[in-house]
C-alpha cells in the first residue's frame, strides 16, 4: 500500500514537471539563448573562423606559402613606391608654413631660352612694388674656396640676399643667419655654414661662431651653423646629381646685379597671411606689365610665373611617380587575380564540405564570412612579410634612385607607410576573397552535394568565376605589357640619339676660377 501511494503521489509531480517544461519551451534553446545574452557572439564567431582558417592554412602549407609570398611581393612593391611618393610629393617641406612659399621667375622670350630664372634688377623691382609677399629673396650658386686653419677646400655655396632664411623660416642650430641689410656693399662679410661642414672641418666646435675664415681670398666671419636636416636648395636645377650646399654668404657685388637682361638668379617668396596664390599671380602680372612698358628692350612680352615651392620642386618627377604608383597598383591587381584563382580552386574543392555545413544550419552570410576571413588572414600574413621586403626595397631605392629626385633620401617605412600597407593588404584580402566567398555563399545545396559526390568534372556554372578571373588577368597583363613595351621603345630611341659628338669617356665637372 505504501509503495502504491508513493507511486500515485509521484505521478502528479511528473505530470506537473512535464507541463512546466512544455510551458518553458526547449531547454537547449533556452540554454543557448542565455549563453548568447552574456557574450559578444560576433567575437566568438570571428575567433572560431580564425581558428578554422589557421587549421586550413597549416593543412595546405604549400598553397599558404605561395599565396603569402605572392601577396607580400605585390604589397611591398606598392609600399616602396608609396614611400617615395610620400617623401617627394606628400610630405610638407621642412620650413615654416610651407604652403605659403612660392617660386617666382620671369617667363617669356629671352636669351638662353625658357627657365625658372630672374634678373636681379627685376627682382629688386618685384621686392619694392609687390603687395602680396611677406618676404622675397634671391640667390645663385657659386663655387667657393674656403681656406684658413686647414688646407683650402672647394665647395658649392650660395650667394643670397639678406632675407633668404627669413623667407624659409628656418632657425640655425648655432648662432644666427643674415641680418637685414647684411647683403649691401660695405657691411661686414659674414658666412653661414652647413651642419656637415661644421662637423667635417671644424670638429663640431660649439665656439665656431665668430671665427674668421677666408672665402675666395677674403675674410669672412662665421655667424651661424644650420641644422643637419636643412637642405636648400636640394640640388642644382636641371642636373642629374646632387652636390650639397655647405656655405651661404651674402650676395657679392658683380656686374650681373645691374644687368636687366642677365637672368642668372632664382627667387623664392612667402605669401602674406590670407593672400591666395591666384592673388599673388595677379599682382605680379600687373608688375610685369608695368616693367614691360618701362623697359621694353629687355622686358617686352615678359611675364612672371608664381608657383608653389613644393610643386615647383616636384613638377618634373610627379608624373613619373604617379605612373609608377599606377603600375604597381596594376601589378597588385594581377597578384590578387592570381591569388583569387588559387583560393577559388580550393573553395571548389571544398564544395562538399561547404554544402554539408549549409545542411547543418550554416547560413549564407556565415559561409561568406568564413571564406573572407581566410583571405584576409592570408593578406595579413602577406602584409607582415611585405614590411620586411619594403624596408630592403626602400633602402635600395634611396641608394640607386636618380639623384635629381628631390627628397628621395627621406623615403622610409614609417608609421604612415605601415598604415598604407595595412590598407592595401585589407583591399587585397577583400579582392582575393570576394570570388571564393560568392561561390561559397551562392552555391545550391543539392547541386553542390550531387556534383561533389557524383561528377569528376565541374559544371559550366561553377567554372564561370574562374573564367572571369582569367580574363581579368589577361586584360591587366596586356595593359602592363603595352606600357612596358612603349617605355622600352622610348628608351631604345633615346640611347640611339646622336648627340653630335663622341660621348664615350667624356666627363662633366664644375670648376670655379678666382676672379
Amino acid at each position: 500500500m505504501r509503495s502504491t501511494a508513493c507511486a500515485n503521489s509521484g505521478y502528479p509531480m511528473r505530470k506537473r514537471g512535464a507541463a512546466a517544461r512544455r510551458e518553458f519551451g526547449n531547454l537547449a534553446a533556452a540554454q543557448e539563448k542565455f549563453y548568447e545574452a552574456g557574450r559578444w557572439m560576433w567575437w566568438d564567431h570571428l575567433r572560431n573562423d580564425i581558428r578554422y582558417a589557421l587549421r586550413l592554412m597549416v593543412k595546405d602549407a604549400r598553397l599558404t606559402a605561395i599565396v603569402v609570398v605572392t601577396l607580400a611581393l605585390g604589397i611591398a612593391a606598392n609600399s616602396i613606391i608609396f614611400s617615395a611618393v610620400r617623401a617627394v610629393l606628400l610630405r610638407p617641406l621642412p620650413y615654416r608654413q610651407p604652403d605659403r612659399l612660392v617660386q617666382v621667375w620671369d617667363n617669356g622670350p629671352r636669351a638662353g631660352g625658357e627657365s625658372d630664372w630672374v634678373s636681379f634688377p627685376d627682382f629688386r623691382d618685384w621686392r619694392a612694388a609687390n603687395r602680396v609677399f611677406e618676404e622675397i629673396a634671391a640667390w645663385r650658386f657659386a663655387t667657393l674656396t674656403l681656406s684658413g686653419g686647414r688646407e683650402p677646400e672647394a665647395m658649392l655655396g650660395l650667394e643670397a640676399t639678406d632675407r633668404l632664411f627669413a623667407v624659409l623660416g628656418v632657425k640655425p642650430a648655432l648662432g644666427r643667419t643674415f641680418l637685414s641689410g647684411e647683403d649691401r656693399p660695405g657691411r661686414e662679410t659674414v658666412a653661414v655654414i652647413s651642419h656637415s661642414l661644421w662637423q667635417r672641418r671644424f670638429g663640431s666646435d660649439p665656439q665656431v661662431t665668430g671665427r674668421q675664415v677666408n672665402i675666395e681670398g677674403k675674410p669672412y666671419t662665421i655667424v651661424g651653423v644650420m641644422p643637419p636636416q636643412f637642405r636648400f636648395p636640394s640640388s642644382i636645377p636641371g642636373d642629374n646629381y646632387v652636390v650639397p650646399i655647405d656655405l651661404w654668404i651674402p650676395m657679392r657685388t658683380v656686374p650681373d646685379l645691374e644687368q636687366r637682361g642677365s637672368h642668372n638668379f632664382w627667387a623664392v617668396a612667402r605669401l602674406k597671411e590670407g593672400v591666395t596664390l591666384a592673388e599673388g599671380r595677379a599682382n605680379m602680372n600687373a608688375i610685369a606689365a608695368n616693367l614691360a612698358r618701362k623697359y621694353p628692350d629687355t622686358n617686352k612680352d615678359m611675364g612672371i610665373t608664381v608657383m608653389g615651392l613644393q610643386d615647383h620642386m616636384t613638377s618634373d618627377v610627379a608624373p613619373v611617380l604617379a605612373i609608377l604608383l599606377a603600375a604597381v597598383g596594376l601589378v597588385l591587381l594581377l597578384v590578387c587575380a592570381n591569388v583569387a584563382g588559387l583560393l577559388l580552386s580550393r573553395a571548389q574543392s571544398r564544395a562538399r564540405e561547404l554544402a554539408i555545413r549549409a545542411a547543418l544550419g550554416a547560413g549564407r552570410g556565415r559561409l561568406i564570412r568564413q571564406t573572407l576571413t581566410e583571405s584576409l588572414l592570408l593578406a595579413a600574413f602577406g602584409a607582415l612579410a611585405s614590411i620586411v621586403v619594403a624596408r630592403f626595397g626602400v633602402a635600395l631605392l634611396v641608394k640607386l634612385g636618380p639623384a635629381n629626385i628631390p627628397r628621395l633620401s627621406e623615403a622610409a617605412v614609417d608609421g604612415q607607410v605601415a598604415l598604407f600597407t595595412a590598407a592595401v593588404a585589407l583591399a587585397a584580402g577583400l579582392l582575393c576573397g570576394v570570388a571564393p566567398a560568392l561561390v561559397a555563399g551562392g552555391s545550391d545545396l543539392q547541386r553542390s552535394l550531387k556534383e561533389a559526390g557524383a561528377r569528376a568534372t565541374a559544371s559550366r556554372r561553377s567554372l564561370m568565376p574562374r573564367s572571369i578571373l582569367v580574363a581579368t588577368e589577361m586584360a591587366l597583363a596586356v595593359v602592363l605589357l603595352t606600357g612596358a613595351g612603349l617605355l622600352i621603345r622610348s628608351f631604345v630611341r633615346i640611347i640611339h640619339v646622336d648627340p653630335g659628338f663622341r660621348a664615350a669617356n667624356v666627363l662633366s665637372v664644375i670648376i670655379g676660377l678666382p676672379d
